[in-house]
């Protein structure tokens, strides 16, 4: 039975119900890292991070478990809330919008 599990694929994750916040808005950090080796360790960080934020501000209440715009930091649920605002930033504009492409495309997958 373990051989069996080891063949499959998923992504197991944990809610974070003490999460750290920005301003009161949960976030996270996407960030691209290459490891080309381990021993020495050899990595490379892509200077185009992204951070995304909720667009709602976080409260700990079983009332509002509902409030995805709340919990979860994915441009595709956020982009629909009143309070968006999209990043005019000439300087990261590009990234940014090929980020948001991206989790568009991933949208779709889920």
């Amino acid at each position: 039975q373990e051989q069996s599990l080891l063949n499959i694929q998923g992504v197991v994750q944990r809610y974070v119900d003490r999460p750290l916040l920005l301003d009161g808005y949960k976030f996270d950090l996407r960030l691209y890292v290459v490891v080309t080796s381990f021993d020495p360790l050899i990595a490379y960080l892509n200077p185009d991070g992204l951070v995304r934020l909720a667009t709602e501000k976080y409260c700990v209440s079983a009332d509002n478990l509902g409030h995805r715009t709340m919990h979860l930091t994915n441009y595709s649920v956020n982009k629909h809330s009143e309070t968006y605002v999209k990043n005019l930033d000439t300087l990261g504009a590009d990234t940014a919008n090929q980020h948001e492409e991206e989790e568009e495309e991933e949208e779709q997958f889920d």
